[in-house]
């Protein structure tokens, strides 16, 4: 069993927090601490650069990945519009059993649609990803 404990900043009593790494899952920590402490610090190795400039410590980065249904909602109750945006900047909404193709043990599945809207990105747009300038969260 787990215990979450929710507090604010004053509750806290803390003035900062220090994420390592400016990965999406760094950039979503960080975003998530902005509620709870006055200052988040974000380290990170690389210069983040302009969008689609990929970072040398980011091999990954060239591929393409996916964010699925449940993660797309939790990102964008950090940044409203962030779908939008990733889209504008090449991502593709997909619907994840339409749109893809499902085989296991030798066998294909029935494509049909689902309104589970995910997000596919040729590249994760290794700096300035969409939604990087959250609330309580900035890049130099």
């Amino acid at each position: 069993m787990t215990n979450t404990v929710r507090a604010s900043v004053g509750q806290t009593g803390r003035d900062r927090a220090i994420v390592m790494g400016g990965s999406i899952a760094g950039l979503t920590a960080a975003r998530g601490l902005s509620d709870h402490f006055r200052e988040v610090i974000l380290v990170e190795r690389d210069q983040f650069g302009e969008l689609g400039e990929h970072r040398r410590g980011v091999p990954q980065g060239r591929h393409t990945h996916g964010l699925l249904p449940g993660g797309l909602r939790a990102l964008e109750d950090f940044s409203p519009g962030l779908f939008a945006e990733a889209r504008r900047a090449g991502g593709l909404g997909v619907d994840l059993t339409r749109d893809s193709y499902w085989c296991f043990e030798g066998g294909e599945y029935r494509r049909f649609a689902s309104y589970l809207e995910g997000l596919l990105l040729s590249s994760r747009g290794p700096g300035r990803w969409p939604g990087q300038n959250w609330k309580g969260t900035s890049v130099p």
